[in-house]
């Protein structure tokens, strides 16, 4: 039995209503139960109806796929109701959340050297310094991750932390170690004179 729209504690109960009525006309009467259920239990249930109804609108192949999966639906609500931005990606990657479940990754951390190695396929071959634009993109996918853990209680505080901390530092590393293999191209291994007359190899500084 479907819950009551009125127990379902919308702020906008208007709103709400006319979205889950889009809503209900595009998914079959017991994946629209289920979301309702689990709109229930959302931690902003106003604030996810209004991103799957904009999900159905912008991509509805993706909703569809994802709405048939009780768990991929979870997880979709969860991303809705916590964060904007990543709801906005959401939009854009839907591939993002999917990928998810059958990773294995959702119940563990990953390391600095996992998340670097990652971010080295990510980004391919490609030589010289990482796009900007990669680098943010890379960085959302992974927090998407990270805050499906925290949310679902996969993980503690200080884990949340420690990925963060892990995700900085690979993405920091391998944007050295591109640059830098970029300058030695270029201008060659950079060298230093010691006080014993003695020369030894040093790092690139920018004044």
């Amino acid at each position: 039995m479907q819950p009551p729209l009125e127990e379902l504690a919308f702020r906008d109960p208007a709103r709400a209503a006319d979205n889950l009525s889009r809503l209900a006309g595009a998914v079959p009467p017991g994946v629209f139960q289920r979301l309702r259920v689990l709109l229930g239990s959302a931690a902003d249930p106003d604030r996810a109806l209004h991103w799957l109804d904009a999900l159905e609108q912008r991509n509805r192949a993706a909703f569809q796929r994802i709405t048939r999966s009780k768990a991929l639906l979870q997880l979709l609500i969860q991303v809705f109701s916590y964060s904007r931005f990543l709801s906005e990606e959401i939009l854009q990657h839907p591939e993002w959340l999917e990928e998810l479940p059958g990773s294995g990754d959702l119940h563990r951390i990953l390391s600095s050297e996992e998340f670097r190695e990652r971010l080295e396929r990510f980004l391919g071959n490609e030589e010289g310094p990482p796009p900007a634009v990669l680098l943010a993109q890379f960085r959302r996918r992974k927090i998407l991750r990270i805050l499906l853990r925290d949310v679902l209680g996969y993980c503690t505080l200080p884990e949340v932390t420690e990925e963060l901390s892990n995700l900085a530092d690979a993405i920091l590393d391998v944007t050295y170690r591109r640059i830098r293999s970029e300058l030695v191209k270029r201008h060659g291994e950079p060298r230093m004179e010691s006080a014993d007359g003695s020369v030894k190899e040093a790092g690139f500084s920018i004044l």
